[in-house]
């Protein structure tokens, strides 16, 4: 159950993640550090959508990393490597509140609010 519960929570926080760069860093044109602000800067120069650029960014840093790293160590930042760019490109990178986008976005977060609560009551009780 802890696992499924870890797991839960490394979903919910690149949904975070994704949801902050879709309203936030994108619409406003702001910059954040690490491999999120240099996708951030190549969609902002090229136009290309940022959770392909982050994908090809996490994909080269795992490589990287890989010829350093124990294999456990890369296990635990695949996931999110993955997901990150996932979810960004599921919860839209252009045009988040309009049409179909908005929609799927306020779909997502009526599910995560469920979830939660679902999850902090059977958590903390």
């Amino acid at each position: 159950m802890k696992r499924v519960i870890n797991y839960f929570n490394v979903l919910l926080g690149c949904l975070i993640v994704a949801v902050t760069i879709n309203l936030v860093l994108i619409p406003n044109e702001v910059l954040t550090f690490g491999i999120d602000g240099l996708a951030c800067i190549l969609h902002f120069v090229t136009h290309v959508n940022p959770a392909f650029n982050m994908l090809l960014l996490n994909l080269m840093v795992v490589l990287a990393a890989s010829l350093f790293l124990d294999r456990n160590v890369l296990k635990v930042y695949l996931l999110p490597a993955i997901l990150i760019p996932l979810c960004v490109f599921i919860t839209g990178a252009s045009d988040v509140m309009s049409g179909v986008q908005g929609r799927r976005i306020k779909g997502i977060v009526i599910v995560v609010k469920i979830i939660g609560k679902f999850v902090i009551n059977n958590y903390f009780c």
